[in-house]
């Protein structure tokens, strides 16, 4: 169905389906769920805010690598220091640093890894309009993801919307991951709702 968001309350409407064997009326929507209070929407950041695509990023990494793009793009989704970092257990300098021995990388300045490790995700518009409009709307917006230091550091500065909502909770700040229960009621608890007032979208 399609979603009407209207403030602080979300309607889902689908396309009208016949009943009693008569043929659905063209071009109108009927309410097909009951109508829910919510104050809070919180999105995850990739795949969702975000659109990744190692693809780029490994084939820049492979001019410094004796490893080929695909074995690049799969040490990166497995790699043990990308792991650490994402709870917070090592900083940006040591991730940096046993990130490049994973990827057998030789020659490339930590400046240049972060600019090509960070271009994996790049902003997803529509998406980002959405966040907005349910801002604009009264909902009380966050972002609650699982990311690195040295990307949360990027996405601070360069996502849209990072200085707009009302959270942007990560791993790296908790020590905690998703889908680790006490993640999701550390961000309900900062943004004073419950879980039945809220909508995360992952």
């Amino acid at each position: 169905g399609e979603k009407l968001f209207v403030p602080n309350t979300l309607v889902i409407f689908e396309k009208a389906k016949p009943s009693s064997g008569a043929a659905a009326p063209q071009n109108k929507d009927y309410p097909v769920a009951p109508i829910r209070r919510y104050k809070a929407i919180i999105f995850d950041a990739g795949e969702v805010l975000l659109h990744s695509d190692y693809s780029p990023a490994a084939r820049k990494f492979a001019a410094y690598s004796q490893k080929t793009e695909a074995e690049i793009i799969a040490a990166m989704k497995k790699s043990e220091a990308r792991k650490l970092s994402t709870v917070g257990a090592i900083g940006n300098a040591d991730f940096i640093a046993a990130m490049k021995k994973e990827l057998a990388l030789e020659g490339v300045s930590d400046r240049e890894f972060t600019m090509i490790f960070n271009s994996i995700y790049t902003p997803w518009p529509q998406m980002i309009g959405l966040a907005r409009k349910l801002k604009a709307s009264g909902f009380k917006v966050a972002v609650l993801s699982n990311i690195t230091r040295l990307r949360q550091d990027y996405l601070l500065k360069s996502l849209p919307l990072s200085g707009e909502i009302d959270g942007f909770f990560t791993s790296c700040q908790l020590g905690l991951a998703k889908p680790d229960p006490r993640s999701y009621l550390f961000a309900l608890d900062k943004l004073g709702v419950s879980s039945q007032e809220t909508i995360f979208i992952d």
